[in-house]
């Protein structure tokens, strides 16, 4: 029986090496077209399951988003006004500044 499960064992994981060398081609041929639409596919796991059995299906769906530019500000003229609503919303203690 081990020589089973060792020939079990290799058929294993050259499916998961076999698995993961798709996934990376995939990812990258699919790089531009996320790119270009703005979205991407993201992996969901969907619960079917009723009282009498456990079923789970994996899906993927679609997630919108965005691209961001971050400009460096010189100074730290945001700095010095920012946390100060910070703090105030964060603590119940304080007393409402006027």
């Amino acid at each position: 029986m081990a020589k089973n499960k060792t020939e079990q064992e290799l058929r294993a994981e050259l499916d998961t090496k076999a698995r993961q060398e798709f996934l990376i081609e995939c990812n990258a041929a699919l790089q531009p077209i996320f790119d270009k639409h703005m979205m991407q596919l993201v992996p969901v796991i969907n619960n079917h399951s009723s009282q009498h059995k456990v079923h789970y299906e994996a899906a993927f769906a679609v997630q919108r988003f965005t691209k961001e530019e971050i400009k460096v500000q010189k100074g730290n003229e945001t700095l010095d006004t920012q946390p100060e609503a910070d703090i105030k919303s964060d603590s119940d203690n304080q007393t409402p500044q006027e």
